[in-house]
This record gives structure tokens, sequence and C-alpha cells, in this order.
């Protein structure tokens, strides 16, 4: 048992060696549409649903009550680059048209895609310049026909592979792959509501509400598959597979197989370029992740709906009904609070490290407990402390540390908390604990 603790505590510290920080990247609180031209934050959002980055580092925000698109460039100011307008038609400026429910972003060759549900067409937006359909809006329902007469239920979701193919993920439980040439077909899912666990072919497979998708370099395709409370992997070859969450496990907790814990409602899937997979898990309000080796951590948010935590530690904020997730290379995450209206970014820390290579020798358990939770330390150093906060910051217990020891939590609150290892001013160890 230790010996797997061990193991698992060492794969947590290998992909969260440093700290993460949070910060607010878009949005003033205040819901709306005021601010073009200004700071980001300056200017306010009506419930942001996707995002997207360009490889320049361009963030695109799909402001879904706004009916717009909206792009945060490097210097961090705002304007609107399509919808906005009265005009439904193809070929004129994206600022002069209107998009009914914007929802799904994606970029490719710095062009935007957008899934626009409300008219159920995805329209691709060449900046300043034309919006026009390139998916949707038909009535035939057959493989192989030009994407633009195809009849696609309500677009939901879009993401390219690396061969410049587009998918489409639609509320009528069918993944969409529109070719280089135009032509589309049916991907994955049989257009049922239901859940296989096994393996299986995708086309054969039900799915229950596509909410996101992505690809990686190898061109997996993730679906972020809602209400079966799952992610998706559907190969090349056409193989799904579940790489995340389990309807039959019994908790939601970190520091297992990712296959191991239960998700609540996952709305968007991203993988970043070294393999990790980030879920944005609306039910839960945290923002998930699994590193390579299969493992899963919380990487912000504590469970409960709310704003709080902006330039802290990310393990310790709070967010509402996140929605969508952006990562530019593999240590700047961009989220979509949408609840607050806010574009929330995450970041390494440049001012303290939380977590140091001793981090590993930290254990806490049982986790979750409901009473007594036993602490080994064997790195500690004369002087040293451990402290139990709160997820707002607050510290609840303080005392020396020791190689173990045991606390009582029976009198604490139901909820999480974080045992910490100072040495000093620096937190050399920390790990998340949840009480029942």
């Amino acid at each position: 048992m230790k010996k797997t603790l061990a193991i698992i505590l060492l794969a947590l510290c290998v992909g969260s060696a440093h700290a993460q920080h949070i910060a607010r990247y878009a949005g003033n609180r205040l819901v709306g549409s005021a601010g073009e031209g200004v700071a980001a934050t300056a200017a306010a959002l009506n419930a942001p649903v996707s995002i997207a980055y360009d490889f320049a580092g361009n963030l695109y925000i799909s402001d879904i009550n706004n009916s717009t698109i909206r792009r945060v460039n490097t210097s961090g100011i705002i304007n609107v680059i399509a919808g906005g307008g009265t005009d439904t038609t193809n070929g004129v400026t994206p600022t002069s048209a209107y998009l009914f429910m914007p929802r799904g972003i994606a970029v490719n060759s710095g062009n935007i895609y957008v899934a626009v549900s409300g008219y159920r067409k995805v329209r691709k937006i060449v900046p300043g310049v034309s919006i026009t359909d390139v998916a949707g809006g038909g009535a035939a329902t057959t493989d192989s026909v030009p994407a633009t007469s195809a009849n696609i239920s309500r677009p939901i979701a879009v993401t390219f592979d690396q061969n410049g193919v587009l998918y489409i993920a639609s509320d009528d439980q069918h993944i969409y792959k529109v070719d280089t040439a135009g032509r589309i077909r049916k991907f994955a899912g049989n257009g049922s509501t239901g859940y296989v666990a096994t393996d299986s072919i995708a086309l054969s497979t039900p799915l229950n509400v596509p909410a996101g998708i992505c690809s990686d370099q190898n061109n997996n395709i993730y679906i972020a598959d809602q209400f079966n409370n799952v992610i998706r992997k559907v190969t090349p070859r056409g193989i799904i597979s579940t790489i995340a969450g389990n309807p039959a496990a019994s908790a939601n907790v970190d520091g297992v197989a990712a296959t191991a814990t239960t998700l609540n409602s996952p709305t968007d899937v991203k993988v970043d370029n070294i393999g990790n997979i980030y879920i944005c898990e609306q039910g839960n309000n945290k923002i998930r992740k699994v590193d390579t080796f299969g493992i899963i951590s919380t990487v912000t948010g504590t469970g409960t709906a709310g704003y709080s935590g902006d330039g802290g530690p990310a393990l310790w904020a709070t967010i509402n009904s996140p929605t969508g997730l952006a990562i530019l290379n593999s240590n700047n995450i961009a989220v979509a609070d949408t609840r607050n209206s806010l574009i929330r970014k995450i970041t390494p820390s440049t001012t303290e490290t939380h977590i140091l290579e001793n981090a590993a020798t930290l254990a806490a358990y049982p986790n979750p407990t409901s009473d007594k939770i036993t602490i080994e330390y064997p790195a500690f150093k004369a002087g040293d402390n451990i402290k139990i906060v709160s997820t707002t910051g607050i510290t609840i217990l303080e005392q020396a540390a020791n190689p173990k020891t045991t606390l009582d939590l029976t009198s604490f609150p139901t909820g999480q908390y974080f045992i910490q290892v100072h040495s000093g001013n620096i937190v050399v160890a920390t790990q998340s604990v949840e009480k029942r």
C-alpha cells in the first residue's frame, strides 16, 4: 500500500513540480458588452463559453450572450472581431455578421472557426475580411456530401487535427469529420444516447452530449462526453475508449488513475504539447489534469462555485461553472469561467516554489478522511512546521513537523484542505486532503 502511494505521489510531483498562479485575464466581473480597444480586464463579458489561442498567443473568446467573437491580443487589448451586426449571409465583413449562439471555436492557419449553434452551422472567419459557412445549414444526412449541404443538428465544439481536417461535435450524438476537400462524414457516435465502457468501434458507440473536443499530435481525437461524465479518446483507426472518469467509481478524488475517479459534467478537454490532458469539470467547478502517467489531479477549483484567489495559488482559487479551456504551449492555461463572465489564466508562479524535490516524501492518509489523518514527512528539518490551511488561505492548525504525525480532523467542517510543510517562509511540500 505504501509503495503504491509513494509511486502515485512521485507521479504527481513530476507533473506539478512548480506552483501555478491564477489571475483574471479578461472581463471585469460585470455582465455586459462594454469595452472595445481597452485592456481586456476592463471590458465586460457575458457568459464566455469557448476560447482558443493562435500560434502568436492571441486569445479568441466565444462570448455567447453577446453574440460575438472577441480577441485579446498579446498586449492584453480586447476587440470584437466577428458578430455584433445583423447580416447572416456569406462573404460579408465579420463584424457585419449576426452570430446566433456562438459556441466552440478553433483556430487554423490564422482563421477562426466557430460553431454557430443557433444556425446549425460552422462558420469560418478571416479576421477583417469575411465570414463564410463551412459546414451545416443543409438537409443531407448521408456521408461524403459537401459539408455545407449537411444537416448538423446543433454544433457545439470544433477542432482540427495535424492535417487540417475539421472535426465537429454535435448534440445529435455524433462527431463529424470534414476533410480538406470540404466533404463531411460521421467519425464517432451512433446517434443514440448511452454509454459503453469497453473499447469499441467509435461509429457504433453511443455518446451523451459531446460538449468539447480536441486533437493531439498523433491525430487522436478527445471528446468531453458531458452527461456520461467521461473523457473519450478516438484513434485515427476509429477505436474509442474511456481515458478519464468512471461512472462506477464511488468518489471524485485526486492522485489515482484517471479512470478510477468520477467526473461531473466535463464540458471541454485539451491536450498540451507534451501529452498532459486538461479537463474542464463544470459540475465540480474544477480544472483537472491527467498527466502522462495517467494520474489525475486538480489544477484549480476547490469544488465550490465562487470567485476568489486571483493573484495566488491556482489550487486555492474558486471558479464558477467553467465551460472552456485553451492551452498555449504546456504552461499557460486559459479558463472560460462562464458564470463569473471572466477568462482566468493559470501560469507557473514566478514568485515562490510551493513544491520542492522532497515533496514526494509527504504522504497523508487516509484521504479522504472522516476523523483522523496521518501525515508522513521523513524529510523534515528542525524548525519545520506543519499547517492545515483552508481553500481561502486561512491557517486553521499549526504545529511542529515530525517524521510521522496524526491529526484529528473530527471537528473540521467537511470540505477540502491543504496540508503544508513550511521551512521558514517557504512551503516545501503540500498535499490536498478532503474531510468528509
